[in-house]
């Protein structure tokens, strides 16, 4: 049977709320206190108002209760049911109602929270959060008997209307924590409009120190664990109380926490993941402080229901001293012309104005398709400031310069004499020409099919290879905020420049050199017929990373922060290299195309030998005929992408795109283990290349990934399997294969 609180217990409730009285007509009033020590998993905007902009990025609704010294009638209770999640990365917000019961008396209202973090440095955010409250407090008759009901001075007392304010700042730094919040710092009660508080009694000041580790090398059940340990030292008027806490979560099943806490005692606690959505959780604290010890037991329950599991990565992540922190680094998949291959023979590119023409086209016309005269649109990269001292009126990061064609890409980035660009064209339109042919006749063929007959399968594979070292150049510059340029240009070595000045005068060209040359710089210079600009570089590296590393070494030397990279290809070397492909291509076996006759019509269905396949592929609109299979085809050129979970209620196309590249990015995020890096030997900028298909069941399957070591391929492997099923791209009505490719990179410390 519940025991009655003793006489000095119910006098000391007092202290808890401020009585404010005006002339005898305002009741007691019980101050905002809710013992947060616990909440480590839900509702962590109580322990601290800026934490609701640093969890993961998930929106809740959660109910708690917190029934302290449950042995005695009347004692301390509190339940809330609230809101909570993120609105974007760096902002968060809470929405509550409360209850809070201690004694006699008791709290209702309303409870807000928002968050703001600021990026103040590359592994540093600093976020102010702010609670607000805002309730009725006074007497609840209920719990009051008295001998007197006609006694004047308790029937003339009347609830009050209190708001108060309780601002919080926190700094993260890595995996570190570190903040201060004042809980009720400005307070009003709204009934004289004066602060109900009159001392330091129930003002608080809290500081913490929290410190959060990801498992990584955990797996099975216990994937993508945590263990976040935090100290807390808590300022009460002239009370002082540390505590300490520790919790260790496991998404896939729930959570462990233990904490103490000098007032309230030792506490345990553990919870249940029952479902993606649903979780509940239980504690049981002990007071053992001597005032309190025999108080008994305090019982705490939480349910949490999340409407979005998100897949986005903690906040807190481990960076230990010389282990990789991990930043992928994600770029718009490649735009690629499709290769159809028709039974045996070579490959026929197919670009997408294929897919317009239903009527035979003149030579003319597929001479200009099979070029690619009409390029595709492909997503620039992004802009980054030019040096304040440079005048290059090219100041944007370039795009990537290919082209789908040959021709365009030969003669559009290269300056070749009149004798070199003809023998070259007349290289690739020979090639051209004999492509066109067979992509004519074969198109004739469509009508050639017996009705009923089913075509051949195709399979459309990828022709133009991507140019990786781009890709991870781009990606490797833009993590670390570098100014890039790419350039085909003669006369000039391939590699990586590391630029110091551009200039237009010759004279201060020079000047500056001697200036270089002086200090004991090999500074030399280059020019871009296409601006021309000339570009001054003190050291030139065959490779990517090497230049990506080095550029704050030579910035920090040369005291010039503007300095950066410009990546040139020798004109030479890619024409030699394009001359190969396209004489590999000529010296293929010819395409076989059957001879078409009006006997064939009539043919009985068992006699099939000649027939080629259709080469109906509408690759930019229409419909896909149920003959074609397997076609790889770019997002940036499908009709409807792969639906990403969780997207599925978006409007268009174009916001499920970006919506299933936020997803896909967070995946990486959040499953790349960054301590598989430790001990292969490799330090600074890394980069890895990863292409897989969204087939037409939705799976994901990885076709290609390099990587600077092997294991760092398995890991890249391990992490895009990780990527969840999704609803299959279609081109028209039809699933189709969906081909992606991106750069993943590291940065070890």
């Amino acid at each position: 049977m519940p025991r009655k609180l003793p006489l000095v217990f119910l006098a000391l409730l007092y202290t808890f709320g401020c009585l404010g009285q005006e002339d005898g007509q305002t009741g007691p009033v019980l101050a905002f206190d809710i013992p947060s020590q616990n909440l480590l998993k839900f509702n962590r905007y109580l322990v601290h108002p800026a934490f609701s902009a640093l969890g993961p990025e998930n929106t809740s609704i959660s109910f708690y209760h917190r029934n302290q010294w449950a042995e005695y009638d009347n004692a301390p209770e509190v339940s809330l049911a609230g809101l909570s999640g993120k609105i974007n990365d760096n902002t968060g917000f809470g929405l509550g109602i409360f209850q809070q019961g201690q004694g006699v008396i008791d709290n209702f209202g309303l409870l807000a929270n928002y968050a703001y973090g600021v990026r103040i440095a590359d592994y540093s955010t600093l976020t102010f959060g702010m609670n607000v409250t805002y309730y009725r407090s006074g007497i609840n008759w209920g719990n009051v008997f008295v001998a007197e009901t006609q006694d004047p001075a308790l029937q003339n007392m009347e609830n009050s209307s209190l708001i108060a304010f309780h601002p919080g700042l926190n700094l993260s730094f890595k995996s570190f924590d570190v903040g201060v919040f004042a809980g009720n710092l400005v307070n009003f009660n709204l009934t004289n409009y004066e602060s109900y508080i009159n001392d330091n009694t129930t003002k608080t000041i809290t500081a913490h120190l929290m410190h959060t580790l990801k498992m990584e090398m955990l797996t099975g059940a216990f994937e993508d664990g945590e263990m976040t340990t935090m100290v807390r030292a808590r300022k009460t008027g002239e009370d002082f109380f540390p505590s300490a806490s520790l919790i260790m979560n496991f998404p896939k099943i729930g959570w462990l926490q233990v904490g103490y806490e000098d007032l309230y005692g030792a506490a345990a606690g553990i919870g249940f993941h029952l479902t993606r959505h649903l979780a509940i959780g239980y504690t049981v604290e002990k007071g053992l402080n001597e005032n309190i010890t025999n108080f008994g037991t305090t019982h705490e329950f939480s349910v949490s229901y999340a409407f979005k599991p998100s897949e986005a990565q903690p906040r807190y992540v481990s960076h230990p001293k010389k282990r990789p922190s991990v930043r992928p680094v994600i770029r718009e998949p490649e735009l690629r012309t499709p290769l159809v291959k028709t039974g045996k023979n070579e490959g026929i590119p197919i670009t997408t104005q294929h897919v317009l023409v239903e009527k035979t086209t003149t030579d003319k016309e597929e001479k200009n398709i099979t070029t690619g005269k009409t390029p595709v649109p492909v997503s620039p990269l992004p802009q980054v400031a030019q040096p304040a001292d440079t005048k290059d009126k090219d100041s944007t990061q370039q795009p990537d310069r290919k082209q789908s064609g040959l021709g365009r890409q030969l003669l559009g980035e290269t300056r070749l004499t009149a004798a070199r660009r003809k023998q070259i064209k007349d290289s690739i339109e020979q090639a051209e020409k004999s492509m066109s042919s067979a992509i004519a006749q074969s198109l004739q063929e469509k009508d050639t099919l017996i009705p009923g007959e089913k075509a051949e399968a195709i399979s459309a594979l990828q022709n133009q290879e991507p140019d990786i070292e781009d890709l991870l150049f781009t990606a490797a510059a833009k993590q670390e905020n570098i100014r890039t340029q790419t350039a085909t240009l003669m006369d000039v070595g391939d590699g990586y420049y590391i630029i110091a000045n551009v200039f237009k005068n010759e004279s201060n060209l020079k000047k500056y050199i001697e200036t270089l040359r002086s200090k004991g710089w090999k500074a030399s210079s280059f020019k871009n017929p296409e601006n021309g600009l000339n570009y001054v570089f003190v050291k030139q590296y065959d490779t990517w990373e090497e230049a990506i590393n080095k550029r704050k070494v030579h910035a920090r030397e040369l005291n010039n922060s503007g300095v950066w990279v410009f990546r040139v290809k020798n004109a030479d070397t890619v024409l030699a290299r394009m001359e190969s492909k396209i004489l590999a291509e000529m010296q293929t076996e010819d395409i076989k195309v059957a001879e078409i006759t009006p006997e064939i019509k009539k043919q009985d269905e068992n006699s099939k030998e000649g027939q080629e396949t259709s080469l109906d592929l509408p690759l930019a609109g229409g419909e896909i005929r149920s003959g074609v299979k397997n076609t790889y085809i770019p997002v940036d050129i499908i009709e409807s992408v792969p639906v990403f979970p969780g997207c599925e209620d978006l409007r268009n196309n174009e916001e499920r795109k970006a919506c299933l590249a936020n997803g896909i990015d967070k995946v990486i995020q959040r499953r790349f283990r960054a301590s598989v890096a430790t001990g292969l030997g490799l330090s600074g900028i890394q980069g890895i290349y990863v292409e897989f298909k969204v087939g037409t069941d939705g799976e994901v399957t990885v076709m290609r990934i390099r990587a600077p070591h092997e294991r760092l391929e398995d890991e890249a492997r391990r992490v895009i399997n990780h990527i969840p099923k999704m609803r299959p791209g279609k081109q028209g009505n039809t699933p189709v294969d969906v081909m992606y490719s991106k750069a993943i990179i590291i940065k070890i410390e």
